[in-house]
């Protein structure tokens, strides 16, 4: 079998396209929508597509979520069905969609990433030239982590997450892996290319002789009696919707490093998610970018648990909730379920 055509069907937002990489290595012939002004045209070779042309995917017009909308030409059922329980769009996709309308870097076939060694990375790291990514899941950083790492746990969306906390237009530090080993580094250095993330240097599978740090975890028993300016809830809007801690405010964690204006200048945020995964991405590169976080352990499902023990019941937020809570300083939680 030879790939012939390459067709790309809009420009893509939450991934790096790959129709220019596959055109590239297979001599297939790229076809690239044509519709829209200038600033929906694509900056790179290809055949446009234009409204009229019909490409027949048979399967994906029968059995797609879609198929039964443009059978019956109904475009508003496809619209509602589209933006129905939508998340929140995280802020790197304005970049991709930048990247891919402009036309994706051929990378061609990677090299192998080395394992550096401990003294290079200690090196790189005291002189703010490289960003360590700690690849293990929330439970591993908790229990130590290394001094500024970012998470993005290897095995759990790593190219969603990478897109949320790293920005390789204002960044261009090479990347070191702390990795289990040369899998799972070849691994996660595959995902974030997917998100035009493609400055991995190299791994390290030990911690030792690393500046180390443990991140700070408040148990949600103890959440009262805690001090802080803002409580976070970095989840959805939608799952904010359907029930939160009292007082907190919602940000999500694709948008919070992008929205450091809607955070207190100085202070502790105390920050939660629905399991803890989202919530240690997003605290950890908050706290390379120089705030302070504790995070909640157990986060929403922690805090659930935790009020039904006390057998209260958790309540939906009251409406739209203000950019900051009206007290979280020596209270803890202001507001009562």
């Amino acid at each position: 079998m030879r790939i012939a055509h390459v067709t790309e069907t809009h420009i893509h937002a939450d991934f790096f396209s790959g129709t220019r990489e596959l055109a590239d290595s297979t001599g297939a012939t790229a076809h690239l929508p044509g519709e829209g002004g200038a600033d929906w045209q694509y900056g790179h070779e290809g055949e446009r597509l234009a409204d009229g042309y019909t490409i027949t995917v048979g399967y994906e017009r029968s059995f797609s979520w879609w198929g039964h909308h443009l059978a019956a030409g109904d475009e508003q059922g496809f619209i509602d069905e589209l933006l129905d329980g939508q998340p929140d769009a995280p802020s790197y996709f304005g970049r991709m969609k930048r990247q891919n309308l402009e036309g994706p870097a051929i990378l061609g076939p990677q090299s192998v990433l080395p394992e550096l060694s401990v003294t290079a990375v200690r090196e790189g790291l005291a002189n703010a030239a490289v960003t360590l990514i700690d690849t293990r899941d929330q439970h591993g950083v908790h229990a130590g982590a290394v001094r500024d790492a970012i998470n993005i746990p290897a095995w759990n969306k790593p190219a969603v997450h990478a897109g949320w906390v790293l920005d390789p237009k204002s960044d261009t530090r090479p990347l070191v892996l702390l990795t289990d080993g040369s899998d799972t580094a070849h691994h996660l250095r595959n995902h974030l290319i997917r998100v035009g993330i493609d400055t991995v240097e190299g791994y390290v599978t030990a911690t030792d002789g690393l500046p180390a740090a443990v991140p700070d975890l408040v148990g949600p028993d103890d959440l009262d009696s805690t001090d802080y300016e803002m409580l976070l809830d970095v989840r959805n809007a939608s799952e904010f919707a359907q029930g939160t801690i009292p007082g907190a405010v919602q940000l999500s964690a694709g948008r919070v490093l992008w929205h450091q204006d809607r955070l207190p200048a100085s202070g502790t945020i105390l920050s939660f998610c629905q399991s803890g995964v989202r919530n240690s991405v997003a605290s950890s590169a908050l706290r390379r970018a120089g705030h302070r976080v504790i995070e909640l352990e157990g986060s929403y499902l922690g805090w659930q648990a935790a009020q039904q023990r006390q057998g209260l019941q958790v309540q939906r937020p009251d409406g739209p909730q203000s950019p900051w809570p009206e007290s979280g300083r020596g209270s803890g939680n202001p507001l009562r379920v």
